[in-house]
């Protein structure tokens, strides 16, 4: 039996460099994302205020935490249809090869 056949969860995955890489760009990919997100957010609502729509500084906080969540959501599905994780990855690995 081979060493990666006998070996436990543990062996396999948590102490694996692989794994390690994968979870920590998919840390900064969300937080990227979320950032980015809240800063979309952020700057349309100044940008409305700012010629002039006033009423968008009094939105509820639901309402802006809502555009948020969708922003994130739509920033999410583009960066992960672009392949930016899997190349980050990518690259992370072929820094421990």
């Amino acid at each position: 039996m081979g060493v990666e056949e006998s070996a436990t969860l543990v062996d396999r995955a948590v102490t694996s460099e692989e794994f390690w890489v994968s979870t920590v760009v998919d840390i900064v990919v969300s937080l990227a994302v979320g950032v980015a997100a809240a800063a979309i957010v952020g700057a349309a609502i100044a940008g409305l205020a700012a010629i002039g729509f006033t009423a968008v500084t009094t939105l509820p906080l639901w309402a802006t935490v809502g555009a948020t969540a969708v922003a994130g959501i739509a920033l999410g599905l583009g960066v992960d249809a672009l392949g930016i994780p899997e190349g980050m990855k990518d690259w992370a690995n072929g820094l421990f090869s």
